[in-house]
């Protein structure tokens, strides 16, 4: 009888033991995030919950069809992607609406290269590190520490990028339309310090319309069109000012900086025009440009700077270096002055500023 009696023992002790494992297993499996030692089977769940100064880990891949929101006003949290992937489809995307979030580790993309994230005016987004595909709509303040992005990032607020890499979402985009720059600046105010950025297939690089400023201290700028005389580096209505970095054009790329009607104003840096199927460095149609210091450089028989109509071109510094055509292409002459800190270098042609009156 006792014998009988070791045996149930035993054998409810091994059910009980699967029984454990099975329950483990499942939770495992349903386990999307966690915060501290509390398991989540929603991202959203965990968003909800969060409180100020925690971390979110996520656990595996998801992928979503509709929203996820971050509505989290008055918490600072970080949104650790642990190495894992969110994967948005169709038009659904992270919509964050306020609070204060680090996000790191991981990616997030959006499988139609459609909208990815969306920073809400009341809300603070920092991306320390990770991988992002598709679109962000940035309205509030945005800050990209680092990371690698296939993006288009259209910001009407504040926008600081200290690092990263940065390139097209996809390739077959129609060229013939100016609005389609990887960096979109509508009304805010970005800044640049650091990171490479690169576009074989857009039209511009970087795009800065009316009531824009711009501020670059540092970075990498790369516009190597393969389509026909298409695309700027810098397409520029607003307020650009240059300090630091390099900008160049390749392949097609038709200027490094065109100045319609905006402000550009060069600290320093380089600005180098070295596509062979290209035309001008910079050229400015209407609006201003200034230049104390740094190089604009046309290899390739492109002139360094060109102004057209409403022109106003100040160069009390800096240098400018073509090969056989002109340093500065002038179309009538509505207002230009030129220092005599200038240094023009001009090989194979001694025409330093050629003027045409129309």
């Amino acid at each position: 009888m006792k014998k009988n009696i070791g045996k149930i023992i035993f054998s409810l002790m091994i059910c009980f033991t699967f029984s454990l494992i099975i329950a483990a297993t499942s939770l495992a499996a349903t386990t999307v995030a966690v915060i501290g030692e509390k398991t989540y089977t929603s991202l959203s769940s965990a968003i909800k919950e969060v409180e100020d100064g925690q971390t979110i880990v996520l656990q595996k891949n998801i992928s979503y069809s509709k929203n996820v929101g971050v509505n989290s006003t008055g918490k600072s949290f970080i949104l650790d992607l642990n190495n894992k992937t969110i994967k948005f489809k169709g038009t659904s995307y992270l919509n964050i609406k306020n609070g204060t979030i680090t996000i790191k580790n991981g990616t997030i993309k959006n499988s139609a290269g459609n909208t990815v994230m969306s920073v809400k005016k009341n809300a603070n987004v920092k991306i320390s590190s990770g991988t992002y595909e598709g679109i962000i709509k940035n309205a509030g303040k945005l800050t990209i520490n680092k990371g690698t992005f296939k993006t288009e990032i259209i910001n009407t607020n504040t926008l600081l990028i200290k690092n990263g890499s940065f390139t097209e979402i996809k390739s077959n985009y129609d060229v013939s339309s100016v609005k389609d720059g990887i960096l979109v600046n509508k009304g805010g105010v970005i800044t640049i310090k650091g990171g490479e950025f690169s576009s074989t297939s857009r039209c511009n690089l970087i795009e800065n319309y009316s009531n824009s400023t711009m501020k670059i201290s540092g970075g990498r700028f790369t516009n190597s069109s393969a389509y026909s005389t298409s695309g700027t580096v810098i397409y520029n209505e607003g307020k650009v000012t240059f300090s630091n970095g390099t900008l160049s054009g390749e392949n097609y790329c038709q200027y490094v900086v065109l100045n319609e009607g905006g402000s550009f104003i060069m600290k320093g840096g380089t600005i180098n025009q070295n596509a062979p199927y290209g035309h001008c460095a910079v050229i400015t149609v209407g609006g201003t440009i200034k230049m104390s210091s740094g190089s604009i450089i046309g290899t390739n028989h492109y002139d360094a700077i060109v102004g057209q109509k409403d022109y106003n071109i100040k160069i009390t510094g800096g240098n400018l270096s073509v090969n056989n055509t002109q340093a500065i292409l002038l179309y009538g002459t509505s207002s230009y002055s030129i220092g005599s800190n200038v240094t023009i270098s001009v090989t194979g042609n001694p025409q330093g500023v050629y003027i045409i009156n129309e």
